[in-house]
C-alpha cells in the first residue's frame, strides 16, 4: 500500500470525514441509486452555459445538498455524463455542470467555466426566490471532473467552498488544497495514469490515488462510471453527509479499493 504508513492509514480518523450540513445513513449498495429522485436542467446556472443534475424535491425536512461543480472532457458535453451525474444527484448532490470545456490541460478557461457555476450555485442559497434559496450546503461543495475537467477541478479547488476534490483521470495539476483529494485512473491510462501520479506527489493534503486495472481514459465515460462511479459515491458521502459505511472503500489494507479490480492503492497525509 503506497504511502499507507502515512498518518495512520489503517483505520483512519473516527466517524465520517467532511460532518457537513446534513447527514445520509449508511447504504449496503453503492452502486445503486440514492434515496432521490432527480431531474436535469438544461441551459441553466449563469448565462445558461451549465446543465444541472439535482433531487427533484429541494430541502425536505431542512435537508441541505451540497454543490459539487463538474467539468466535463475536452469537448464533450456535459449531458453525455447524464447517468453517472443523475446518479450522484439521487444521492442528495445539486451537479452544477459546465456545458463544454474547449481549453486542453491546465487552460484558464475551464476553469473560470468551473469556478463559474460554483460561485453561481453558492450565491442561488441566498437569492430571494431561488428554489436553491436556503437548501445549498455553501460550507461543503465539491469540486469534479474527468479529463480536463479533472485537471480544473484540482486547479480551483482551493475555493473556500470546496470540501473534497474528485479529479477523474486528470492530468497534472496543484492548488493550495484545504480538504481530502480522491484521484482516480486505469492502467491502461497511458497517458494520464502518469500525470495523475504527479499531481498526487505534489498533493500537500490527505490523498487517495487509485487505479482500476486494465481502464483506459474513457472508462469513467462507459457502463455509468464501472467500479469508479460506487467508489466516488462511497467517497462523496463519507467525507459530505458522515456517511460511515464508505469508510471501508478506502480506509484500511483490505478496503475495497485495495483489491481486485483496483490495484496500486496509493495515500499519502493519510488520517
Amino acid at each position: 500500500m503506497g504511502g499507507a504508513g502515512s498518518g495512520g492509514a489503517g483505520d483512519g480518523g473516527a466517524g465520517a470525514g467532511g460532518a457537513g450540513g446534513s447527514p445520509l445513513p449508511p447504504i449496503t449498495d453503492y452502486s445503486a441509486e440514492g434515496p432521490f429522485a432527480t431531474t436535469v436542467e438544461r441551459g441553466s446556472g449563469p448565462s445558461g452555459n451549465h446543465t444541472i443534475f439535482r433531487p427533484e424535491r429541494l430541502g425536505e425536512d431542512g435537508f441541505l445538498h451540497a454543490p459539487i461543480i463538474f467539468g466535463p472532457g475536452i469537448n464533450t458535453q456535459v449531458t453525455s455524463y447524464t447517468d453517472l451525474l443523475s446518479n450522484f444527484a439521487s444521492h442528495g448532490f445539486v451537479v452544477v455542470g459546465a456545458n463544454l470545456l474547449t481549453g486542453g490541460p491546465n487552460a484558464p478557461n475551464n476553469r473560470a467555466a468551473m469556478l463559474e457555476g460554483l460561485d453561481w450555485i453558492i450565491e442561488q442559497n441566498s437569492e430571494a426566490g431561488s428554489i436553491y434559496e436556503g437548501k445549498i450546503d455553501v460550507e461543503h461543495a465539491v469540486s469534479m471532473g474527468y479529463s480536463v475537467g479533472g485537471t480544473a477541478a484540482v486547479e480551483i479547488g482551493g475555493h473556500e467552498a470546496v470540501a473534497t476534490v474528485v479529479s477523474i483521470h486528470g492530468h497534472i495539476a496543484t492548488a493550495a488544497l484545504h480538504g481530502p483529494m480522491l484521484q482516480t485512473s486505469g492502467t491502461q491510462d497511458t497517458i494520464g495514469l502518469p500525470m495523475q501520479q504527479k499531481t498526487y506527489d505534489m498533493s500537500q493534503t490527505q490523498t487517495f490515488l487509485a487505479t482500476v486495472t486494465g481502464a483506459d481514459h474513457g472508462y469513467i465515460t462507459r457502463d455509468v462510471g464501472g467500479v469508479q462511479r460506487p467508489a466516488i459515491v462511497a467517497w462523496l458521502r463519507y467525507w459530505i453527509y458522515n456517511d460511515a459505511g464508505g469508510k471501508h472503500y478506502f480506509y484500511g489494507d483490505d478496503c475495497v479499493m485495495c483489491t481486485s479490480p483496483w490495484e496500486n492503492p496509493q495515500r499519502k497525509n493519510w488520517e
